[in-house]
């Protein structure tokens, strides 16, 4: 680039400066009429836009004023044939000219004569950050542009650490979470390269912090294909004999106590009682481990009892469900019993109508965290729910309730609450299951 030309930094805080570095004193303004030009190459752009867009609140005749005053000064500042003008068009000539989202889109379209390493130079930030111009046109198209110009970092420093290997793949990879710390494709790409490199403990660490902040910023799990790979790491970490959360055997055996209930609620009761059954059930179906359910008799449940625990396991799940208005909450916590050390702890929080989020993650964290080898077959009863539907989920949760107290009058509500939730959900196999208990109890 020669001395006279301009180098225009438009991701972040706007800046411009000549081929020897010197910086220019561009207005905030003027900054946003270089960037519209800048967005709009190589088309050029009428002038009515440009008013349209910049000066919307003055009349026509002064916003033509100030536009012509505007590309004065920035021939003053730039040097002549910089921006440049046809008819009634304004555009830029980038034979004197180059920005960093020129760079970006020349890469987009494969051009040869722009390396990848050129975009470690380009900042993982907001398009035109901290420039405040009134103006709804202009706030608006702005908005649209930001979001633009991340997707298209996001994608460009994707594609290269996706085609890369080593260092330099994990610094793309690294920068492009920078841009956009939601998107999960160069997530995948970092766990997999470090798990490449040796350092699968260091992927799965990474998985359960973006975990985590999802939940926290959104209110919600990573993809499927996230958790996949994530599965497939800690199964990695466990088959080269490497240090896990838990050392990885043959078979595993875990513990699961009753959920404790905090308060009296009689619901609260019943929605821990369904969420164990149902987390158990699904548990019991996986070959890689063995399940030791330990629920209490309900004279039990809400006093304290020694329970004998068997010499052979290795883990234990410990957890409490509370109900609060229409929320509820639950503790859970793993520890290793040879150890006797906390191996993992969540706190999930949902609306009583998401219950069932909470049983879906807490048992996918199970399975995770025991790092238990998974089929095809079972990952698919892992990773999905026997219904969507909390009513029909509870509808059944409360018939079980009823059936296991076997009188016969709880017996025809159980079946009806049953049939209920089958209306809701007909493929709800629980509900179905639900039904022919009450007819085999009542058949006794």
């Amino acid at each position: 680039m020669s001395i006279n030309s301009i180098l225009a930094r438009l991701l972040g805080n706007p800046e411009f400066c000549l081929g020897d570095g010197t910086i220019l004193p561009v207005t905030p303004k003027l900054a946003a009429l270089i960037a519209y030009l800048d967005a709009s190459h190589p088309a050029m752009v009428p002038r009515a836009e440009l008013i349209d867009v910049l000066w919307e609140r003055m009349f026509a005749r002064q916003a033509r004023q100030t536009l012509r005053k505007a590309m004065e000064r920035l021939r003053r500042i730039m040097g002549v044939g910089v921006v440049v003008t046809r008819g009634d068009l304004v555009g830029l000539n980038t034979a004197r000219y180059e920005s960093d989202t020129l760079v970006l889109d020349r890469f987009l379209r494969d051009d040869p004569d722009v390396a990848a390493d050129s975009l470690l130079r380009i900042a993982p930030a907001d398009f035109l950050a901290g420039t405040d111009i009134a103006g709804e046109r202009w706030n608006d198209w702005l908005a649209i542009e930001r979001r633009h110009r991340q997707d298209a970092l996001q994608l460009a420093l994707t594609r290269c650490a996706r085609a890369g290997d080593g260092q330099k793949a994990l610094t793309f990879a690294e920068r492009a979470i920078r841009v956009n710390p939601m998107a999960e494709a160069p997530r995948r790409i970092l766990m997999d390269l470090l798990a490449r490199d040796g350092r699968a403990s260091e992927a799965v660490q990474e998985y359960r912090a973006f975990a985590r902040f999802l939940r926290d910023e959104l209110d919600i799990d990573p993809s499927w294909e996230t958790q996949n790979l994530m599965q497939s790491l800690s199964q990695q970490i466990g088959e080269n004999g490497r240090e896990g959360v838990v050392g990885r055997v043959a078979r595993q055996t875990l513990t699961i106590l009753p959920f404790g209930v905090l308060g009296n609620s009689r619901r609260g009761a019943d929605l821990a009682a369904g969420l164990q059954t149902e987390i158990v059930t699904t548990l019991t179906k996986l070959s890689d481990l063995d399940i030791i359910d330990l629920s209490l008799p309900d004279a039990l449940k809400g006093h304290s009892a020694t329970v004998e625990r068997p010499s052979d396991e290795q883990a234990v799940l410990k957890s409490a469900l509370q109900v609060v208005g229409d929320r509820v909450r639950l503790t859970a916590q793993l520890v290793d019993c040879t150890s006797n050390r906390q191996i993992w702890a969540e706190r999930f929080d949902r609306k009583l109508a998401d219950i069932l989020e909470i049983q879906d993650s807490l048992t996918k964290d199970i399975v995770t965290q025991l790092q238990v080898r998974l089929t095809e077959g079972e990952q698919a009863r892992v990773w999905s729910l026997g219904t969507r539907s909390f009513e029909a989920w509870e509808a059944v949760v409360q018939a079980t309730h009823l059936i296991h107290a076997h009188h016969i009058e709880g017996i025809r509500e159980a079946r009806q609450l049953a049939e209920g939730a089958i209306g809701i959900d007909p493929d709800y196999a629980s509900a179905h299951a639900a039904v022919g208990w009450t007819h085999w109890v009542e058949g006794r």
